[in-house]
């Protein structure tokens, strides 16, 4: 069974949609900034995306190019002008960097320059503690749409089992600490984790997110019959087709009967991850607009 993502993009999108005319309604004009270091392509697909999504909305989006060379005190010297711009409501800055600017240090420091009223795509490195401790933040939008899908499909993860692949700071971690605050059981599995220890978990697992970017590297054979797969990883095969980390051929073959409830790719958790972006943005220039309600 494929959970419908793009109903539940939808339905953000137009949550979206009457925030922000209630917003301009007060005379502020959502407005994000997307910085965009190099020209990698993957990114740029993303970014139209991004850019197409906040135009349906009514949200302004200012795509700032910087070339690959660009050194990483005139990327801060940018985001700290941003962040003194009142008009500018959001600020991304899109990832990967490029290999130069790509150290964990190096990128942690220009992420930490965004403002955290406006850090709308949970890219702070405080993020995970203000997860954990449950204050008030933008999470990662990748995180609240896997709430969002669970939520919408009425699959509850409330003292289930959950396993998450993958540990990035950007999607594995976040999520498996906000799915923890939420009152599930959760583990992490990654690149050390023993293969037996992980095809145990995932053989237990009632909800699996899957997020390492290794194009279809799971089939339904690794989960339990009416195990939930949350599939963010993406990838292109060798004919450059965006696949995900699960492989859902034989489902496919089969006319789409399948064992288990999963996200597609394309067309899966990407979709509802855009809309809850465009959502923050929004919400964040409702907060600095100091409008209430």
């Amino acid at each position: 069974m494929i959970l419908d993502c793009k109903k539940v993009a939808e339905a953000k999108k137009q949550w979206t949609t009457n925030a922000c005319a209630l917003v301009k309604e007060k005379g502020i004009t959502p407005t994000v900034a997307i910085i965009q270091i190099g020209d990698d392509s993957m990114s740029s697909r993303y970014i139209h995306g991004q850019v197409k999504d906040c135009q349906e909305i009514g949200v302004t989006a200012k795509v700032i190019c910087l070339p690959e060379c660009v050194s990483k005190t005139m990327i801060i010297h940018r985001i700290l002008a941003l962040n003194e711009d009142t008009s500018v409501h959001g600020i991304t800055v899109q990832l990967p960097l490029p290999k130069a600017l790509n150290h964990p240090f190096c990128r942690q420091e220009i992420l930490d320059t965004i403002a955290r009223e406006k850090d709308v795509d949970g890219l702070r490195s405080d993020i995970l503690s203000r997860i954990a401790q449950g204050m008030d933040s933008f999470v990662p939008c990748t995180t609240d749409a896997i709430l969002e899908i669970l939520g919408a499909h009425n699959i509850s993860y409330v003292g289930k089992r959950v396993v998450v692949v993958g540990r990035s700071v950007g999607v594995g971690l976040p999520a498996a600490l906000a799915l923890q605050g939420l009152d599930a059981s959760v583990s992490i599995i990654h690149s050390k984790t023993p293969n037996d220890i992980a095809k145990t978990l995932l053989k237990m697992a009632d909800i699996v997110v899957l997020a390492t970017g290794k194009g279809h590297g799971w089939d339904e054979g690794f989960f339990k019959d009416g195990a939930a797969i949350i599939d963010i990883g993406t990838s292109l095969d060798a004919k450059g087709k965006l696949i995900g980390d699960f492989d859902d051929s034989a489902i496919k073959e089969r006319g789409g009967e399948g064992v288990v409830k999963y996200t597609p790719v394309p067309g899966g958790v990407g979709l509802v991850t855009r809309a809850f972006f465009v959502a923050h943005v929004v919400s964040a220039a409702w907060r600095q607009g100091g409008i209430k309600g």
